[in-house]
């Protein structure tokens, strides 16, 4: 009787554990079938998303001239080097270091921001002109930073002179840190931790630049340490080059990253890149879709470090940009240049204006303001 009641146990216990069995084995085969056939679609969607990525080929700027055919605003090449943040490791809270700026720093150290000055400083000065004064000081100053500021000509002000006469206009000051001082690397991986943090917040595909105006050895070099380096990126890129300078500055303007004010306007007009250099002033603000051409771009497939393997499909060719070809005389602006500014020095002036202009049709032959700015400081 014993035997009978330990016989029934074990098969009860063995119906059970079958019966078990199967419930998970159906639960399994039903979770297969959501992934494979209902799911699988999305999921194949998803990983060509992920395996894909369509890179944009800047089209080539427009030359501007002036009426000779003297070149005064050209584009040279370079190289930029950038940082994908979908490639990079976002922080575990529940670990004490953070991944992410651990990789940042990887990739600065790989650039030499550790031990040369000079791509301290590139770097630096690249961060601030993509986050602007605010985001720039903050992110600096959380590494325990006290930031070092200059004092820069900005926007023209009404002054009253005092003495009851009207209202004259005097050029303010504006302070910005000074990025001639070479960051420490912590603080440089908070710059680029802050543009990164800002695009997850939309694209984080897109490309952040961390360093132009790179030579073609040390492209190569950090081309070559990529496979340890995720999401780093070398890319061509023009530079405006300003023949030029200070003669024709005022004129023909300067280029810069698209301000963060004006991102989302320059983003419905097709801006995908929030990187791009535009027209910031002069003839280069004024005229920037038509010197700007048309963009083409390229499919490629990308490894699991961001790395590209192979385009796929057709490459779009960009359109390049019109040229400008001014009423201005380069010739005849250099002397009125001269002119003005060893008139200014005999009279002590502290600011002047010249036109020369044809009366037969109205063109503007020159055009000096004095004080000037070398625009190629911008470009780079």
């Amino acid at each position: 009787m014993y035997d009978d009641s330990v016989r029934d146990t074990s098969s009860i216990s063995l119906k059970l554990f079958r019966l078990l069995s199967l419930l998970v084995f159906g639960l399994l085969i039903g979770r297969l079938y959501q992934l494979q056939i209902i799911q699988g679609a999305d999921f194949q969607d998803q990983s060509e998303e992920n395996r894909e990525r369509i890179i944009e080929i800047p089209a080539a700027r427009g030359v501007i001239y002036d009426r000779n055919g003297e070149i005064l605003a050209r584009n040279k090449p370079s190289f930029e080097i950038a940082v994908v943040p979908a490639y990079l490791t976002e922080d575990d809270i529940e670990t004490p270091d953070n991944e992410e700026i651990r990789e940042i720093e990887e990739i600065l150290v790989a650039l030499h921001a550790d031990t040369d000055p000079d791509t301290a400083v590139r770097v630096a000065d690249t961060m601030f002109r993509l986050l602007g004064r605010s985001d720039y000081a903050k992110a600096v100053e959380s590494q325990g930073i006290t930031l070092k500021t200059i004092m820069v000509p900005g926007p023209l002000e009404q002054v009253d002179p005092g003495d009851g006469g009207p209202p004259i206009e005097k050029i303010s000051l504006v302070p910005i840190p000074d990025t001639t001082v070479p960051l420490p690397i912590p603080a440089l991986a908070a710059l680029v931790d802050r543009a990164v943090q800002i695009k997850r917040a939309g694209s984080t595909s897109e490309p952040i630049t961390i360093m132009n105006l790179v030579d073609r050895i040390r492209a190569f070099e950090v081309e070559e340490e990529s496979y340890r380096l995720p999401g780093v990126q070398i890319r061509q890129a023009a530079v405006r080059d300003y023949v030029y300078g200070a003669e024709v500055s005022h004129i023909v303007g300067f280029m810069g990253p698209i301000p963060a004010s004006y991102a989302e306007e320059y983003a419905s007009e097709g801006y995908s890149n929030p990187s791009e250099k535009v027209g910031l002033s002069g003839l280069e603000f004024t005229y920037q879709q038509d010197l700007r051409g048309t963009p083409g771009h390229r499919t490629v497939d990308v490894d699991i470090l961001g790395r590209e393997v192979r385009t796929v499909g057709e490459i779009v060719q960009p359109i390049p940009g019109q040229h400008l070809h001014l009423s201005i005389d380069r010739q005849l602006q250099k002397v009125m240049y001269q002119a003005l500014e060893a008139k200014m020095q005999e009279v002590d002036a502290p600011w002047g204006v010249t036109i020369a202009m044809n009366p037969q049709n109205g063109a503007i032959l020159g055009m000096v303001s004095l004080p000037s700015f070398d625009n190629n400081i911008f470009a780079e």
